[in-house]
């Protein structure tokens, strides 16, 4: 046998890469006064939130938000507000604890019915959209949290910690999808929340933390975020190096460092170039041989090990023979055993409302 030619490849799913990259970003431990589910607490208001102005911060006068069941469903209220707004309190064994609302509209109950429980194991959390959910998450990842100052000159921790709740709402009632969409919705008008701040210092730092957020939502130009929506890229066979390898440039300039959990297969950044490289991809090999003398002098084999040749197609020329190895090729890239399923998004960590 005088010439073999290897293919062996399997089709790489952008979305598995951006899955890993921008989850594995979000300090799920960071999120709650606790990181042990099943505490008990105390609940109390604390003070009114006072911007750096000298000002309270106010809901309006009038409210309208969605309310959740237990299965996820929403309903709308609509009631007389106009009050200054009070922090929320958590206190157990540890100390007190500055926490976040995630249930507009209902009333938060002082007292000793709170329990910490995991995100994971919420109903409430888990009914929430999903967008609604990672945005929530995000929004706590960039926005005030206990120990953190003020990242925007001319303005104070209450500023900063009111505009992280004012996001968090605004996920929480499904008027915003991301960083850079605000809509109305369900008969809510999109300022709801954003008209309480709007001209206030507050402002300045909420966007701040949608401009974070923005920055982290960008994700290499050849990944998508979903599975339905990703490009196919597919590794090709360097025979010099013996390796199979694939390099994309990433045009969004994000300059990632990229986490990759696929078997075997590395990854490595050069600026905004990413190359992928593996030294065997899948489980079958593509082989085409060549005898000169033999009648049909081409043949297309599977191969099993490096010298197990099994099911030949014989053909005349070496077109026809790479036509046949790319048409077994294609086949396998559409075989189940070749394409693991996208790794689960990983939600929460303890919640509180």
């Amino acid at each position: 046998m005088k010439n073999i030619f290897k293919k062996n490849g399997r089709r790489i799913l952008s979305a598995a890469l951006c899955l890993l990259m921008v989850m594995a970003a979000l300090p799920m431990s960071a999120f709650a006064w606790t990181s042990e589910e099943g505490v008990n607490c105390t609940s109390s208001f604390g003070d009114h939130y006072v911007g750096s102005d000298g000002s309270y911060y106010r809901s309006r006068d009038t409210m309208t938000v969605i309310i959740y069941d237990s299965d996820g469903n929403i309903s709308t209220k609509t009631y007389a507000s106009g009050t200054a707004k009070s922090k929320y309190l958590m206190t157990d064994s540890s100390g007190t604890h500055q926490v976040y609302c995630v249930e507009s509209g209902v009333d938060f109950n002082t007292g000793n019915s709170y329990v910490s429980k995991n995100g994971n194991n919420s109903s409430y959390f888990r009914n929430l959209p999903m967008d609604a959910q990672f945005g929530i998450m995000m929004a706590l990842m960039y926005g005030w949290h206990e120990g953190k100052s003020s990242p925007v000159a001319g303005t104070n921790t209450d500023d900063y910690a009111f505009a992280t709740q004012t996001i968090i709402w605004e996920y929480q009632q499904q008027l915003r999808w991301g960083p850079s969409d605000l809509h109305s919705a369900n008969g809510i008008a999109a300022d709801m929340y954003y008209s309480t701040i709007q001209g206030r210092p507050a402002e300045k730092c909420y966007n701040w933390i949608l401009a974070q957020m923005a920055n982290h939502y960008t994700i290499p130009s050849f990944a998508s975020r979903s599975q339905s929506g990703a490009a196919t890229h597919t590794l090709k066979y360097n025979p010099d190096t013996k390796a199979y390898s694939l390099t994309l440039v990433d045009t969004n300039n994000t300059l990632a460092d990229l986490k990759f959990s696929a078997s075997g297969i590395k990854v490595t950044r050069n600026g905004n170039s990413y190359t992928f490289t593996s030294d065997k991809i899948g489980n079958t090999e593509l082989v085409i041989g060549h005898h000169p003398a033999a009648p049909n002098p081409y043949v297309c084999w599977y191969c099993k090990g490096g010298d197990n040749y099994f099911w030949g197609y014989y053909c005349n020329d070496l077109a026809e023979a790479r036509e046949k190895l790319n048409e077994r090729y294609q086949s396998e890239c559409r075989m189940p055993y070749n394409n693991p399923p996208a790794p689960k998004q990983r939600n929460g960590d303890d919640r509180e409302r």
